[in-house]
């Protein structure tokens, strides 16, 4: 497998079904061997029961439910460590950085990089609000 998405996830209801579907659409675009895999951690309202509901519908997706909250950087570790891509990324549940900016990344992986890192906290940057 190329792909491990990783997303974790906290009481997402609001965004994981959207930001799922549109994952998974441009990796199908692209046609990507992927994986998406969302570590929902601790939440207390209805985001694994979403991502649950959508794996007939987006057969590349996998939940990991943590029933108590441990907090994002445990919920990253543990989807990576569970991934089977040969590349892994994380990104958030809110779909905050699309998809596409996978094309930006890619150059420096191809280049060698082992890590690559995209922030919207950088100098120069450019966010779109829809």
């Amino acid at each position: 497998m190329y792909l491990s998405v990783i997303i974790p996830a906290y009481n997402e209801e609001k965004n994981i079904q959207a930001t799922l579907e549109d994952i998974f659409r441009y990796l199908k675009s692209k046609d990507i061997d992927h994986e998406i895999i969302v570590v929902t951690d601790g939440s207390k309202d209805e985001t694994a029961d979403i991502v649950s509901g959508l794996t007939n519908t987006i057969p590349t997706l996998r939940l990991i439910e943590e029933k108590v909250n441990h907090g994002k950087g445990y919920a990253t570790k543990r989807g990576m460590l569970e991934a089977k891509g040969d590349l892994r990324i994380f990104t958030d549940a809110d779909n905050a950085t699309t998809m596409d900016n996978l094309e930006r990344l890619l150059p420096y992986i191809e280049k060698g990089y082992d890590v690559v890192i995209g922030s919207i906290a950088l100098k120069g940057k450019q966010i779109k609000e829809g």
